[in-house]
């Protein structure tokens, strides 16, 4: 290749790679819900303002050119949505979108990451280049009336201050209620941050400490008997990719495992709750202190869902109703009839309190499926029936009759149960015979059966061991004469 031409291609080059720095170099943290009212779990969030000309993407997925997301721990965690931020467009990242979606009624940009944010610390946007630079960045300080009052903290015209929340809008200065300055603050700009020159990103290279990393990848809201994915990742010294060792887990409910190698697998939670799901991992086997950890914390919430309603003949439809205030996905659940089945296509949604009516176009059910629907999770789990099945409410229970806690079967007639005074204790056969004369004749009848029983068995054994007692021989040598009738 010509050096001219090749010349041109280093221009072209650097001329991208400075353009899409200074693209990120627009991107700012404009607000951080550190500390929401109430429980923190899953309401974690931050807010990006791209105060450029050009659009931004944020690259999601779990591969090296990736971006990431730094809440101050241990470990960079994956954004788990791409997002074009367009010019002078907002974001948000939070901890779990659908529950961010749901309590402020969102219907902006936003991305769900792994996030537990302190009430003193820092956030930080990195990119997926090599060495990763830092696109947008801010270190923060709690106010008084951001802790659990249901502020959050807002920059208003270069200063910080605590204010009712406005995700995706300008931060209005009036809704302030304390502040405090960004030198107070040690405030640090995110076009500082993106625009570090390269004799910094070397400085900051040859002084950060290599370390092993690992980080679960799941997601942060999932539904009790609804099976959902589990992941990790773990990286050595070098940023290589970790995938032997010993990864032992942890779910929080009892339940924990040990496996030598990293794999994508299924986990379940048959009870509603928030749980701390936890990693560690060894990269020798026979260590007792982990190389690298990592938690998250997972709430499992009522999967409410039911069939509504069902038609008839003339419209066979079959309408299905979410009663909880999450978003319930239906990907690949099954729909059955009596002759037909239907799955529900991938990316189908049923919304808080809402209802879903499926046609009979999109099931290709007819009326005789009308009589026995029911409908199924990808595992196989029953949901919900229609018309739907009764439950007895007096299960029969099997105890043990040794069991302190055993009971008679709730189905049982108490009344039925057998006179305890019928019944023969073989523990104590001397003391019924020596009141045998103020028994019932039933019971009389009884022992003497059972006394008839005892003789003829003794009488069976006497018989069997005199004839092994005359030798084979003797039978053999016997004749007619020999023999007497005695009566």
């Amino acid at each position: 290749m010509p050096i001219k031409i090749l010349w041109k291609y280093i221009v072209f080059a650097g001329m991208f790679f400075v353009l899409a720095h200074t693209a990120y170099a627009n991107l700012e943290i404009t607000e951080i819900m550190y500390n929401p009212k109430g429980d923190d779990a899953n309401r974690e969030w931050i807010e990006l303002y791209n105060n450029g000309d050009e659009s931004v993407t944020i690259i999601s997925g779990k591969t090296d050119s990736a971006w990431r997301f730094d809440d101050g721990s241990s470990s960079l965690h994956y954004i788990n949505d791409q997002l074009v931020i367009p010019a002078e467009g907002y974001a948000i990242i939070a901890s779990n979108k659908t529950t961010f979606i749901s309590e402020y009624s969102f219907s902006g940009l936003v991305a769900d990451t792994s996030m537990s944010l302190d009430n003193n610390g820092s956030v930080r946007i990195l990119d997926g280049s090599n060495p990763r630079l830092i696109v947008a960045s801010q270190n923060y300080n709690s106010l008084p009336d951001s802790n659990d009052t249901g502020n959050s903290l807002q920059k208003i015209n270069g200063e910080w201050v605590s204010a009712t929340p406005t995700p995706g809008l300008p931060n209005e200065s009036s809704s302030s209620s304390s502040s405090a300055s960004s030198s107070g603050l040690g405030l640090n700009n995110s076009s500082d941050s993106a625009i570090q020159s390269s004799t910094d990103q070397t400085t900051k290279k040859e002084t950060e400490i290599p370390k092993i990393t690992t980080e679960i990848s799941a997601k942060n809201l999932v539904f009790a008997d609804i099976s959902f994915p589990i992941e990790s990742v773990t990286s050595g010294y070098s940023k290589e990719v970790l995938t032997h060792g010993k990864f032992v887990w942890n779910f929080g409910d009892g339940v924990a495992k040990e496996e030598s190698e990293s794999k994508p697998f299924e986990y379940l939670y048959q009870y509603p709750g928030d749980y701390v799901i936890t990693l560690s991992y060894y990269q020798n086997y026979y260590e007792n202190k982990p190389d690298a950890t990592d938690r998250m914390i997972i709430k499992v919430v009522p999967s409410e869902i039911s069939i509504s309603s069902a038609g008839d003949a003339a419209d066979p439809f079959v309408e299905l109703e979410n009663k909880s205030t999450y978003e319930i996905p239906l990907s690949k659940w099954i729909l059955k009839g009596l002759m037909h089945s239907f799955t529900i296509p991938e990316g189908t949604v049923i919304l808080p309190n809402e209802k879903l009516k499926l046609s009979p176009k999109a099931t290709g059910f007819n009326d005789e499926d009308m009589q026995s629907i029911a409908l199924e999770n990808p595992d196989g789990g029953i949901f919900a029936t229609y018309p739907v099945i009764p439950v007895s409410k007096n299960p029969v229970k099997n105890y043990s009759a040794n069991d302190a806690s055993y009971t008679p079967a709730d189905n049982a007639n108490p009344d039925s149960s057998p006179d305890k005074s019928s019944i023969i204790n073989l523990n104590d056969l001397g003391a019924s015979a020596g009141n045998i004369d103020t028994k019932s004749t039933s019971s009389i009848l009884s022992f003497m059966g059972l006394g008839g029983i005892i003789i003829l068995g003794l009488a069976g054994i006497f018989v069997i061991r005199r004839k092994s007692a005359i030798p084979d021989y003797v039978e053999q040598n016997l004749r007619a004469e020999d023999m007497t009738i005695v009566e």
